[in-house]
């Protein structure tokens, strides 16, 4: 992942929490990928961006711990 792709999705995810209010709930459904015959670990990566942006991982299924698919159920720890 590049400095692009993570000031665009920090920027979005700041976006989603500030405007989601405290009880309520996102859900997001990622998983990991191939660029240029790399992995790109963007599972792990989002995780724990929410996590250190105040969100609260209510639920986390993945197929493997941090290296294929991640569903979560994020509730928001801040806003009104």
């Amino acid at each position: 992942m590049g400095p692009t792709y993570c000031e665009f999705h920090i920027a979005a995810w700041w976006e989603i929490l500030s405007v989601v209010k405290a009880d309520g709930e996102v859900i997001l459904n990622t998983s990991d990928h191939i660029r240029h015959r790399e992995r790109q670990v963007v599972t792990q990566w989002h995780y724990e961006t929410l996590l250190n942006l105040g969100g609260l991982i209510l639920v986390f299924f993945s197929d493997s711990h941090f290296t294929d698919a991640l569903w979560l159920k994020l509730r928001c720890a801040r806003g009104d």
